[in-house]
């Protein structure tokens, strides 16, 4: 016969544990380091609305567009920045509601945003490129002046268009911007 063999509050021990976890997990931790809002977070049900308290998020991207309704194709109402601190307070299929300060809330893709301030990011404008002139406009436009012409099928010769083009600022008509206006002609 097999002997018994005694442990001695075990049992306690896993029980009293399980307890600790159960407690730890309901309480709620502040200490998450997750950037993206959590899935239960975006599946908020429609009845816990009225108790719902505001997440302050912030804007992960260069620039993000607020919408009427939580889809890509709605109006945008609102437009945010890099950095920039939103409180949100329910989301639906992705797109978390944004309290816009008393106004109507819009909505925002739940991946633009992040529940730590992000780190400043300066973000280059690269500067527009001069034009570069690989042929020379015909010399003689003594005749000609700045009227009102404006587009390519009001030009009457290769020699306007250049006119237009570098005396009167007619930008347009160099459409590719290799100093040729009005290809179709010149």
């Amino acid at each position: 016969m097999a002997a018994k063999s005694d442990n001695g509050g075990c049992g306690l021990l896993v029980l009293a544990g399980i307890f600790i976890f159960a407690i730890s997990r309901c309480g709620g931790s502040e200490t998450e380091t997750d950037a993206a809002p959590s899935e239960s977070y975006l599946s908020t049900p429609a009845a816990q609305d009225s108790q719902q308290t505001l997440l302050t998020m912030y804007i992960q991207s260069r620039k993000v567009n607020c919408r009427a309704e939580p889809a890509a194709q709605s109006a945008v109402v609102k437009k945010f920045e890099h950095g920039d601190a939103v409180e949100t307070s329910d989301g639906e299929n992705g797109w978390l509601a944004v309290e816009s300060g008393g106004e109507d809330k819009c909505w925002i893709k739940a991946s633009l945003l992040g529940e730590e301030k992000p780190e400043p990011v300066a973000f280059a404008v690269p500067a527009p490129a001069a034009p570069t002139r690989l042929f020379e406009a015909p010399a003689e436009r003594s005749s000609l002046s700045c009227g009102g012409k404006s587009v390519c099928r009001q030009m009457d010769s290769c020699d306007e268009a250049y006119h237009y083009l570098n005396q009167c600022g007619v930008g347009r008509l160099d459409g590719d911007g290799d100093g040729v206006p009005c290809e179709s002609i010149c």
